[in-house]
This record gives structure tokens, C-alpha cells and sequence, in this order.
């Protein structure tokens, strides 16, 4: 008979305050609940069978992003077949990237960002969370968010041929 199996109080603190957001990052990523789903799930496993381990790390939460981004990028390779890739990347790009210009374009620009910087973006313009949560998420400070915000706006307002300020987020 099987053990139930009971996880570190710390682990599960974790998980519920993670969990929500590293699903939407994964959906945003992979354009398919049920693959992003998936995905958090293989996550929080491999955390939670290395625990100890993560909790060794001089930022556990820098570890477990990587982790994440690692996971998702490996799905994103395995999806079927390029065509239904694009497809839900439009799909997703025409939901959430709310933009005069053309989601397509914005989308493109964005994916040609360093993971860093896609990160970023997607964290804080996409989802819409705060410097200071993405940099928990991250594991990195709310200052060096801040910097990499204006480093993608940068790049994004060079890929698109377009003044910077026309790219600032929204009040």
C-alpha cells in the first residue's frame, strides 16, 4: 500500500505562492493551458523531490525560475507540429498583447528578446505583475527589473522602428 506522502510546510508555501504565476508565465509561453499545466506540474515535482537541494541554492527562487523557463522551453521544443505552434502563439499574442500595432509584429520583436529581457517583458507588460514580484520570481532585485524593463523597451522600440516613449507601459 502506498505512503502518503507529506511535504515540507516550506514546499507547500511555496507552491501556493508561485504556482498561479508560474502557470501564466508558461501559458503565455506555450499558448495551451492544459501543456503549461503540465509543465507547473513537472515543476513543482522536481522541486519538491529536490528540496533539499533548492533550498541550498543562494537564491532558491532564481533556481526554481530556471527550472521553470528549462521546462517550458523543452515543451515549447516537443509541441506538435510547427504550424499549430504558430497558431496558438497568434491566438495567444492577439488575447493578451493589446497594441496599435500589429500582434504579430509586437510578438515577433518580443521573442526576439534575450531570455532575460522576454522574461521581463512578459512577467510585467503580459501578466501585469509589479518590479518587486517579478523580481521574486526572477531572483533577481526589483532594481535590475526595473533596468531590464528599459533595456527591452529599448530593443523592442528598435526592432519595431519606433520612438521609445511610445512604448511605455500604461499608467
Amino acid at each position: 500500500m502506498p505512503q502518503d506522502v507529506v511535504l515540507p510546510l516550506e514546499f507547500e508555501a511555496f507552491y501556493l505562492a508561485n504556482v498561479d504565476r508560474y502557470r501564466g508565465y508558461a501559458q503565455v509561453r506555450l499558448a495551451d493551458a492544459e501543456f503549461a499545466e503540465d509543465v507547473v506540474y513537472e515543476v513543482f515535482a522536481r522541486l519538491a523531490a529536490n528540496w533539499s537541494e533548492f533550498l541550498r541554492q543562494a537564491s532558491p527562487a532564481a533556481w526554481a525560475w530556471r527550472l521553470l523557463r528549462f521546462e517550458v522551453n523543452a515543451r515549447a521544443a516537443r509541441q506538435d507540429s510547427r504550424t499549430e505552434e504558430v497558431s496558438r502563439v497568434l491566438r495567444q499574442a492577439r488575447a493578451t498583447l493589446e497594441t496599435s500595432h500589429s500582434e504579430l509584429g509586437l510578438f515577433s520583436a518580443i521573442s526576439a528578446l534575450p531570455e532575460r529581457l522576454f522574461d521581463v517583458v512578459v512577467l510585467q507588460y503580459v501578466l501585469g505583475y509589479s518590479a518587486d514580484l517579478t523580481g521574486d520570481l526572477l531572483g533577481i532585485s526589483p532594481t535590475t527589473v526595473r533596468s531590464a524593463s528599459v533595456s527591452a523597451r529599448r530593443r523592442l522600440a528598435v526592432l519595431l522602428n519606433m520612438p521609445v516613449d511610445e512604448l511605455r507601459p500604461a499608467p
